[in-house]
């Protein structure tokens, strides 16, 4: 009987056509499409049907021209985008794009890019406790408000998530409890009242990708972190084992949460992010909070800057963390002006672990040791002389500060927690530690654990890893916002920064300075921007028709009256662009609009915290309102060198209400006032002199 046997040939064509099916695979991509809307032929009864007919008719086309790649491994229509934007994502071969290019319709098309993700005693640091009539009871704790979270899910059993003393759903909310692995829709509840998850766009881009949790369900932690942070319900007798130990909540206890995943093991795509931020938008909710990075991305390019868009036009609040990139200038790269960014903080409480020395010296130091103190006095010893647990080591190489470690290692410390006892002291205690030491013939010691100090000082602290303006994107809006009372620390001293060997804190740290929730429910004076305001910002910033039809999605707008001047209340001048004259002075002007939403009669007065080499003017120095919203404008002029010997300087406005019948004296509204020198790595689309 012959043997059978494979030809050459036949092995060399099965070859060739496992390298070409290979090579096919790898030219698809997943991109987000942006369409005109007002372009969707009338025989579509829906958008969603329209851009499947969109997508279908461009693999029909990639056929025609010879690409096969299209009928054998196409994902074809991902998702389609209503409320956050106008378009859809899909899974596409170069021949495919090209057809949906060229189809009516078509606005633009961007390659899907990968996103990753950025207590118990913070509401009485907020003093939200302290003032029975406070933001926190006027605001009834969050009651009826709907919190749209995406991020990497939730863990629905945590005590965070039961909804005891909570209102019903509110009957406006239209989100559902999708059921997946390990997740059931009776999980949901009254706090918990919506939980989705995306996953089409990572899938499409990393399609080897095993998803062991394909469900709402959070096992990294992040979202059930970030989500409990804005609305967890009351847990008492919380703490981190024995740290902390207190009753946890969110800063809005009584909001229902929806939770969105779309981040995955650390990570996701765009196209999925998208598609939960257009969810939440349709779903119903009030906020939206983002704790995640998407990188650096023109505003019509940047899917987070064009969904908060929509969503400020339909009156959804839109917050973001800032960023944890570190204290280099230009790091935030959410600097986008119609959304929240917030940058992080310390507050006045430490997690510590106690060294009693022989000599009856006590030494504080930071630790989150989970473990049991050391009863009896054991021996101190340096590392290389210890091979047993019974003693103390010393470890005279260690980095105390979080700052100087991240220097040494050329890289971001975002938190490091040691398994083992140990205590982290500052240099000062170490060297009274070494002393000890050397003058002791036995020194010994015993460590407490599970310590919680209120009350450290300084505080708030800006955080080493906090992001830093100006924002790359839109550097005439100071970002970051704020931080989450004033610029006043504990200690009555400007606050500081960890990032910068612990000087005082500038606004492209911290923007306006820490949050204070109390004054913000009477703050005086208000400054309006409306989308109109936004438009004109865009034309400022020479984007084109197209561009700005991406981000509002709209074709109607135009450019007759552009303004760089956005009514924020804040103000940044550049110097230094035009090398020509560097001895020249010169001036730069804004114009602000405030409304009068304090006392319906009122007046107040400016009052400047000079900038070293430059000079400051308000115009009309005095606003004296006759009725509550009432609106006055001023201007703010700049004058100083066309070349500015430092990077940064910065002072202050501040309107001081003068007529105040009221008992605790009247308002005082203040804003940063920033000049900057040249930036490196931030591109100056407007405004710079």
């Amino acid at each position: 009987m012959a043997s059978m046997r494979t030809s050459p040939s036949a092995l060399l064509s099965c070859l060739i056509a496992i390298l070409q099916l290979n090579f096919m695979l790898a030219q698809l991509e997943t991109h987000i499409i942006h369409m005109d809307l007002s372009a969707m032929p009338k025989a579509f009864s829906s958008h969603h049907s329209w851009y499947t007919a969109t997508v279908t008719n461009s693999l029909r086309r990639g056929q025609q021209v010879g690409d096969t790649t299209a009928s054998i491994t196409s994902s074809g229509h991902l998702y389609s985008y209503s409320h956050a934007a106008n378009g859809f994502s899909a899974r596409l071969s170069p021949d495919e794009l090209k057809a949906i290019q060229n189809t009516p319709g078509f606005v633009s098309s961007f390659r899907d890019a990968p996103v990753t993700v950025d207590t118990t005693h913070t509401p009485e640091f907020l003093h939200l406790n302290s003032i029975p009539e406070g933001a926190w009871a006027k605001a009834n704790y969050g009651k009826g408000m709907i919190i749209g979270v995406v991020d990497t899910g939730v863990w629905p059993e945590s005590d965070s998530f039961m909804d005891y003393g909570m209102p019903p759903i509110p009957s406006r909310w239209k989100g559902k409890c999708v059921k997946g692995t390990a997740f059931s829709s009776s999980l949901c509840n009254r706090k918990l009242i919506g939980a989705r998850y995306f996953n089409k766009g990572i899938l499409s881009n990393t399609p080897n990708l095993t998803i062991s949790m394909n469900s709402a369900r959070d096992i990294e932690g992040h979202g059930t972190h970030t989500s409990s942070i804005a609305a967890g319900n009351y847990v008492r007798n919380a703490s981190y084992f024995g740290y902390g130990e207190g009753t946890a909540r969110g800063m809005a206890p009584l909001a229902h949460v929806a939770i969105y995943k779309a981040l995955w093991d650390g990570f996701a795509f765009a196209s999925d992010v998208l598609a939960a931020m257009d969810q939440a938008i349709e779903d119903g909710v009030d906020v939206i909070s983002l704790s995640l990075r998407l990188g650096r991305f023109t505003l019509d390019e940047d899917p987070i800057a064009i969904a908060s868009f929509a969503a400020m036009e339909k009156g959804v609040f839109f917050a973001t963390s800032a960023g944890n990139m570190g204290a280099a200038y230009g790091s935030i790269e959410k600097g986008i002006p119609w959304l929240l960014a917030v940058g992080a903080s310390s507050m006045d409480r430490e997690l510590n672990g106690i060294a009693t020395l022989n000599n009856g010296d006590k030494v504080i130091g930071m630790s989150m040791y989970p473990g049991n103190s050391s009863l009896e006095q054991l021996p101190l010893v340096f590392k290389d002389q210890c091979n047993s647990k019974d003693y103390i080591m010393l470890e005279t190489r260690l980095l105390f500060a979080e700052t100087e470690m991240a220097h040494r290692l050329k890289t971001k410390l975002i938190a490091y927690l040691p398994s083992y006892p140990a205590l982290f002291v500052t240099p000062k205690d170490g060297k009274l530690i070494l002393n000890y030491v050397n003058t002791s013939s036995n020194p010994r010691a015993t460590l407490e654990f599970q310590q919680t100090r209120i009350g450290t000082k300084p505080a708030p602290l800006v955080a080493a890893y906090s992001s830093r303006g100006p924002s790359h994107n839109c550097p005439s809006v100071l970002k970051p916002d704020l931080m989450a009372p004033d610029h006043i620390d504990n200690t009555n001293n400007p606050i500081k920064d960890s990032g910068s060997q612990y000087n005082v804190a500038t606004p492209l740290a911290m923007g306006a300075g820490q949050i204070n929730p109390n004054k913000a429910l009477d703050p005086g004076l208000v400054y309006d921007a409306n989308v109109e305001d936004y438009v004109k910002l865009l034309c400022a910033m020479r984007f084109t028709k197209k561009q700005i039809q991406i981000i509002t999605r709209s074709s109607t707008w135009n450019c007759s009256n552009p303004s760089g001047d956005l009514n924020y209340p804040s103000f940044i001048a550049y110097f230094n662009a035009n090398h020509s004259s560097p001895n020249a002075r010169v001036v730069q002007e804004f114009r602000r609009t405030v409304t009068n939403v304090g006392n319906a009669s009122s007046t107040y007065k400016a009052t400047i915290t000079p900038i070293d080499g430059f000079q400051v003017t308000v115009v009309p120095e005095t606003l004296a309102f006759k009725e509550k919203y009432q609106k006055l404008s001023y201007k703010l002029s700049i004058e100083g060198p066309r070349m500015m010997k430092q990077v940064e300087a910065h002072g202050s406005l501040a309107w001081k209400e003068i007529e105040e019948r009221r008992a605790g004296g009247g308002h005082i509204d203040g804003h940063c006032i920033l000049v900057l020198g040249y930036v490196e790595n931030v591109c100056f689309s407007f405004g710079v002199i």
